[in-house]
């Protein structure tokens, strides 16, 4: 079982396609990762049909207010914070329990999203997550190819 998640399910079209092909398969459901209350709805939604996942990819971010500091304003930094961090980390609090519980021995947590949302650049996250996961050796190239393909099958 395959659950998607969109902003906007009706205007999905790719994931509705998906879902077409595949009924049994594939459920999308609705959240706004920028609304805690919202992920915990999903979870809500993703508990009365089952207690565990195997994989869980949060596929969200937002790259906003780049430009001269002066002229980005404040209300871009506030969204790509609180979609690529904060609503990373909401979801992680809810979704984590499900992956923990899972007996499936590839079982995996994954976030994807904008850099500019961290406070760190894109090379501190990368060695962050090299040293938190033993992946030592792997370059920045490579792994930039991983997850623009892991964004594509995320999103739909």
């Amino acid at each position: 079982m395959i659950y998607a998640t969109a902003r906007s399910p009706a205007t999905a079209v790719d994931l509705q396609k998906l879902h077409k092909g595949h009924p049994d398969r594939i459920h999308i459901l609705e959240v706004d990762v920028a609304d805690a209350s919202s992920i915990h709805l999903l979870k809500e939604t993703v508990s009365q049909t089952t207690s565990t996942l195997d994989q869980v990819i949060y596929s969200a971010g937002v790259l906003k207010g780049l430009g001269p500091l002066t002229a980005a304003g404040l209300d871009g930094l506030k969204e790509n914070m609180t979609v690529n961090l904060f609503g990373a980390y909401a979801s992680a609090m809810e979704f984590f329990p499900f992956v923990e519980r899972s007996t499936y021995p590839k079982k995996i947590l994954t976030f994807i999203g904008s850099s500019f949302g961290s406070i760190t650049t894109f090379k501190e996250n990368f060695e962050m997550h090299n040293l938190i996961f033993g992946t030592t050796g792997v370059n920045m190239t490579a792994a930039y190819d991983i997850s623009k393909v892991c964004t594509i099958l995320a999103c739909g």
